[in-house]
């Protein structure tokens, strides 16, 4: 969309300015005038627009590619946090019974001295703020579209 809106204003730019030299009929100067400087201006603001839009759009193309990257870290901390889970029930085998959750976060959150495990902690906020990270990149992704359409009519 702004690259047609760039693409007018250039086209009255040079309209504008052939308009100014041809002059028949008396009013080219002014005509010419005032549609060379309004296209310029608006061809200004749109190439300054243009740059920035740009610059957003080229770094939407390693979203996925950082959204994978968190997940993947995610998937370790889990792993991470089902093992050191698997030996805290084998080491308390006699207090709690045999429970297998889908994930191993909510493990940690039924264990009370896990939570108090300073390793555990950290690793679990971590965790959340790789999710946060996620949530905030495909957000990103999803209004990436609207800048491609503004951009290029793109999606």
């Amino acid at each position: 969309m702004i690259l047609v809106i760039l693409g007018i204003s250039l086209i009255m730019l040079v309209g504008g300015i052939i308009w100014y030299a041809v002059d028949e009929y008396g009013m080219g100067e002014v005509v010419g005038t005032a549609m060379g400087v309004l296209g310029g201006a608006v061809a200004v603001i749109t190439v300054i627009i243009v740059l920035f839009l740009g610059i957003d759009v080229s770094g939407l193309s390693v979203l996925d590619e950082k959204i994978a990257m968190y997940q993947e870290e995610n998937t370790k901390i889990e792993e991470q946090l089902a093992v050191t889970v698997e030996n805290y029930q084998k080491y308390e085998t006699d207090i709690f019974t045999e429970v297998k959750p889908e994930s191993s976060v909510t493990l940690v959150a039924m264990y009370p001295d896990l939570k108090s495990d300073t390793l555990v902690q950290e690793q679990i906020k971590v965790y959340t703020a790789n999710n946060q990270k996620i949530k905030e990149l495909k957000e990103a992704k999803i209004s990436g579209s609207v800048k491609r359409w503004w951009l290029y009519f793109g999606k």
